[in-house]
């Protein structure tokens, strides 16, 4: 299988994609996957953060009815800086795939490894494609998420029921963590603009 017709497989008939892994060995062909489509991501998000970096922080701004300070940064700081994160983010995958392989062992996983280094990687195909789109990115993960209940179902024979709510439970306290996070910094904006001010200068 190619890797576009991989691509579409995993995005539109995930049941079978995930079922049908268990005939791939190894993990260097979910590897390999893995540095062409971060390469791929990492370039166009660039490009795209580059040229949106002004209006991302317009728009935050007035969400949250802020002054924020706009950092300009050149193209050539946010090359150098993708760069240098894509071959660690490569790397980190060998250690997210192991924490979430722990993970799922805690909910009696019946795989190994192998198996959860490939669902890691394939789960998070969307992400790969379409995570570089300005909005589309901020909600991408919900497909990644929903690969990932597929594929744990399937890879490690696991109930839905029990997939869904492994992942959705801790997701779930991480938002409301997020949310009160953002609420304290309103808090302290709003209550301090010295702080802001200092900020700005620093």
């Amino acid at each position: 299988m190619d890797l576009i017709n991989k691509i579409i497989k995993v995005l539109i008939d995930p049941l079978n994609f995930f079922a049908d892994l268990k005939k791939e060995k190894g993990v260097k062909k979910a590897f390999i996957y893995l540095l062409i489509l971060l390469f791929f991501s990492t370039i166009l998000g660039t490009v795209v953060g580059y040229l949106a970096q002004s209006f991302s922080f317009n728009i935050v701004s007035k969400i949250l009815n802020l002054n924020l300070p706009q950092p300009e940064y050149s193209f050539g700081t946010i090359f150098f800086w993708a760069l240098v994160g894509y071959p660690i983010s490569a790397l980190l995958s060998f250690v997210w795939a192991g924490l979430l392989h722990v993970w799922i062992l805690i909910f009696r996983g019946k795989a190994d490894y192998t198996k959860t280094y490939q669902l890691y990687i394939y789960s998070q195909t969307p992400r790969f494609v379409f995570g570089w789109i300005p909005i589309v990115s901020s909600f991408i993960w919900i497909y990644d998420l929903v690969l990932l209940i597929i594929g744990t179902e399937k890879v490690h024979e696991i109930s839905r029921l029990r997939a869904v709510l492994m992942y959705i439970i801790p997701i779930g306290l991480l938002i409301l963590f997020y949310i009160l996070i953002i609420i304290l910094v309103i808090f302290v904006f709003k209550t301090n603009p010295s702080f802001l001010a200092g900020l700005s200068k620093a």
